[in-house]
């Protein structure tokens, strides 16, 4: 299939019914746009990113690029299961599609095809939505190195540009040449002298890189963990548990704990009322030897409301 075919393909999948509508999502002249559909002419990089982008398809998809193996049978990587993360992290934070979409500066109709495993995202794509979501790029893609420990820590942006610190985590590894760190990963060195120019790989080439490096893909990509305070540790471990924190008052005065469907929150008093609700919640987690979060947090809360009414 020639390019344009591709091109028209995936504009009408996404639902762009028209080219011109598709064009003025992009921002190019529609004249342009369709020498891109009819004429055979190839965009120049920067608006092929962008085509992709707002189609919901890798740039190899839109090229016809087709690898030996796909990404799933190289890394494990299961379209649907990412899918599925993307929406189970959506929905604890209570965001629509369009919110998401919104947050992440990309289409809805993409952010669809993500969440149904019809596509996976390109690696910018995952950067943003995990931004959007303040999830590390690893727990996105279900990642999971040995010294992984990302849990503990938010996410920040990039400190250097990905080819810089993809040049410098190779050479700290020992890898003085391209070319042989290259082989060592299983990469053709032509694709793998693009990385390191500032094109993005693949995803199946993103983790061999990173195993090969023996670090997470969040380090790969430049994210800088950054400890959590108290407060954001408590509010991310009330979130996985499905709760929203939300803080009162200017400056804060108290918390209004609440899941999404609750229309009547609970309140805390104070961050040191909550900070001990929450050490509470930590100590029964611990002893029942198993992690019933959700459970834990409504009956402390509970017990801290029914407290205070007594002491009023």
């Amino acid at each position: 299939m020639l390019f344009q075919e591709r091109l028209r393909k995936y504009r009408t999948e996404a639902g762009y019914k028209s080219a011109k509508d598709f064009a003025d999502e992009l921002g190019i002249p529609y004249p342009s746009y369709m020498a891109y559909e009819n004429k055979q002419r190839e965009p120049k990089y920067d608006v092929l990113m962008k085509m992709a982008d707002k189609l919901g398809v890798t740039m190899d998809e839109l090229l016809g690029y087709d690898p030996k193996q796909s990404a799933e049978e190289q890394t494990g990587f299961d379209k649907r299961a990412i899918g599925e993360r993307i929406k189970e992290y959506r929905v604890a934070r209570g965001l629509t599609q369009s919110d998401l979409a919104n947050k992440a500066n990309i289409t809805r109709i993409a952010l669809g095809n993500y969440e149904r495993g019809q596509r996976i995202p390109t690696i910018d794509i995952f950067a943003r939505i995990a931004m959007a979501l303040n999830v590390s790029i690893d727990e996105l893609m279900g990642y999971r190195p040995e010294q992984s420990s990302i849990w503990r820590y938010g996410i920040t942006e990039p400190t250097m540009t990905f080819g810089d610190n993809l040049k410098r985590l190779r050479e700290n590894a020992g890898y003085k040449q391209a070319k042989d760190f290259a082989k060592a990963a299983g990469i053709p060195y032509s694709s793998y002298a693009t990385y390191e120019k500032g094109s993005w790989p693949n995803e199946a080439n993103l983790t061999m890189i990173a195993s090969t490096l023996h670090v997470s893909i969040d380090e790969l990509m430049g994210y800088t963990p950054r400890p959590l305070s108290p407060l954001q540790q408590i509010k991310r471990d009330f979130e996985r548990a499905g709760y929203e924190v939300n803080e009162e008052g200017e400056p804060c005065d108290s918390y209004e704990i609440a899941t999404p469907s609750e229309k009547y929150p609970f309140r805390v008093e104070t961050q040191d009322d909550l900070k001990q609700i929450y050490h509470q919640i930590k100590l029964d987690v611990l002893h029942a030897q198993k992690k019933v979060w959700k459970d834990n947090i409504y009956k402390s809360l509970l017990k801290y409301e029914r407290r205070k009414y007594h002491e009023k």
